[in-house]
């Protein structure tokens, strides 16, 4: 669980939020930790302006700024994980709340010798609400676009427009989407992976080239081949009827584009009713790996 997650869950425990939060220089909220202008990682940041909280970072090299934290993190060590056993976390929560209410809450404080059950109920008053509706708590990153269109995030891929190929974009992800941004404008919003070497894929963002050519499926290719001529469309039928080899993968497609430009291009050139197709195979025959059609055509 995350620092933002730990975040949630006190804050719903305690019905409120505070108005500042003094923060440890931990890489999971302060990138680079300075007295003056600390650099606050982003999506801590954001889990910040969503709760409406004041980020307090600790100056460096100087431990008794949260000295107090310390003590109740040794007194919950020497108080109340000691002799105690959980048959499982929904246990461990019982018990502590229990703790935490009967004990804890209620004993006199060192620091403010008070109960703090009851200072937290005059502290309540000056504290924040939460807010109507819990805060996006999605991790931001940085991935460069890569020549495919496509940008990497735990093993999974998510197209961008390829105007963006090189560029090095934000993006949020959280449970359910990811959302790509250029200069926090968003350009891309995708379902999230499920698991690794997934791809998430637009084809709308690719070039126009590209667009063209996956649109060259089997359908397209029978189409072109028939409007050239029965021999040729035999050709292709026998080409796409392989069942070893992919005969619509990258290579081959364009394989098979560039024979049918080649065969439109020589019906173009041969007078009407000339044989087209039996001098175009004549050519490809020692290419080709299906002789028995060849022979019946040529």
């Amino acid at each position: 669980m995350s620092l933002r997650h730990c975040h949630r869950r006190a804050f719903e425990w305690f019905a409120a939020v505070p108005v500042r939060l003094i923060i440890d220089n931990a890489k999971c909220a302060i990138i680079k930790a300075c007295i003056h202008d600390p650099q606050v990682q982003r999506s801590y940041a954001d889990c910040a302006e969503g709760y409406g909280f004041k980020i307090d970072a600790c100056p460096t090299h100087d431990p008794q700024k949260k000295g107090i934290v310390e003590s109740g993190v040794k007194y919950l060590k020497g108080n109340f994980l000691p002799l105690k056993t959980f048959h499982d976390l929904a246990d461990l929560n019982r018990q502590a709340k229990a703790w935490v209410m009967d004990e804890a809450g209620t004993r006199r404080h060192g620091t403010t010798g008070e109960a703090p059950i009851a200072r937290f109920a005059l502290d309540r008053a000056v504290l924040l609400p939460l807010p109507g509706v819990a805060p996006d708590l999605g991790v931001w990153s940085q991935a460069t676009v890569h020549p495919d269109c496509h940008i990497q995030f735990e093993r999974a891929y998510y197209s961008v427009s390829f105007a963006l190929v090189g560029k090095r974009l934000w993006f949020k992800a959280n449970n359910g989407m990811v959302t790509i941004c250029d200069d926090f404008k968003p350009v891309a919003a995708h379902a999230r992976a499920v698991k690794p070497g997934d791809r998430r894929t637009v084809n709308d963002p690719l070039p126009p080239n590209a667009r063209a050519f996956f649109a060259h499926d089997r359908t397209w290719c029978l189409e072109q081949a028939t409007r050239i001529g029965p021999a040729c469309a035999a050709l292709i039928e026998r080409l796409l009827a392989d069942r070893i080899l992919d005969s619509l993968d990258a290579r081959n497609r364009q394989a098979i584009e560039s024979k049918l430009a080649y065969t439109e291009f020589l019906s173009l050139l041969i007078p009407a009713g000339a044989i087209v197709v039996p001098l175009y195979l004549r050519i490809s025959l020692s290419t080709l790996p299906f002789p028995s059609l060849i022979a019946n055509h040529c």
